[in-house]
């Protein structure tokens, strides 16, 4: 794909090598097989990554798997800054590494819920209950009857 159609697409510049713009942070990574995955499954899941990524719709990309509390997955791959389709090509290029802050806009509402679910059912908390019962200052301007459930 030229250059050209790229920036037309929005994609960013991918380079051929991507362990030049891969991060693994080997030191916190439990082998799968220790845990009773199948040899390859983490593999495969890093596979699907880098695919994502060779795609150019995403400059960087960051991921941290844990199974059964260890962590299986935490690598990064792809640039922080510098290789957006809106940066100018005299940005300096900052990879992306397991330590890498991203944003991730309305995605963190389906982990709330998850976690509020477990809450729930560990009993910490009853999603029929106000938040404001749990949150006062949440009751202000006419949304103290608003549930955890709503």
């Amino acid at each position: 794909m030229t250059t050209i159609r790229r920036k037309l697409l929005r994609l960013s510049t991918i380079p051929k090598d991507l362990d030049s713009v891969s991060s693994i942070d080997a030191a916190a990574e439990v082998p799968a097989e220790s845990l009773g995955l199948r040899e390859g499954d983490v593999d495969r899941v890093w596979r699907s990554v880098r695919r994502l990524y060779r795609t150019g719709v995403h400059p960087g990309i960051t991921l941290s798997v844990r199974y059964q509390g260890k962590v299986i997955l935490s690598r990064g791959i792809g640039h922080a800054t510098g290789n957006g389709p809106a940066d100018r090509p005299d940005t300096a290029k900052v990879p992306a590494t397991v330590d890498t802050p991203i944003c991730l806009y309305s995605s963190s509402k389906a982990v709330t819920a998850l976690l509020m679910h477990m809450l729930a059912e560990d009993g910490e908390i009853n999603i029929m209950d106000p938040v404001s019962f749990y949150a006062p200052e949440f009751a202000r301007k006419g949304k103290a009857n608003i549930t955890i459930h709503q």
